[in-house]
């Protein structure tokens, strides 16, 4: 659903259209693999176990959530934003995603 509904809501602007669907696919690869740096810095704070990152099939559940965040503020600048700016977004949005989650659980 994130991969394909994301993508393909994007579609309707006329100028947009394709270039929206290779950026959303570039913004959840990107958001997923920061997730899970940023996600296991704060299990090993957690856990004071700074040996290794611990990837399992919960924390990229949670990435691709992580993802979901960071496509709805990438609707908002669909169109105005260059590449180097989607992608620094997407690693400030992902840190604060990350940060939020540590502090609630």
């Amino acid at each position: 659903m994130i991969l394909v509904g994301f993508a393909f809501l994007n579609l309707f602007l006329k100028n947009y259209s394709y270039s929206s669907i290779g950026f959303t696919y570039f913004v959840i690869v990107i958001s997923i693999q920061m997730y899970l740096l940023w996600g296991g810095l704060w299990d090993a704070v957690s856990q004071l176990d700074f040996s290794k990152i611990k990837i399992r099939y919960e924390k990229i559940a949670d990435g691709l959530f992580c993802a979901t965040a960071v496509l709805i503020s990438f609707g908002a600048m669909l169109g105005k934003a260059t590449k180097f700016q989607i992608i620094i977004n997407c690693i400030i949005e992902v840190a604060f995603y990350a940060v939020n989650k540590f502090i609630n659980i």
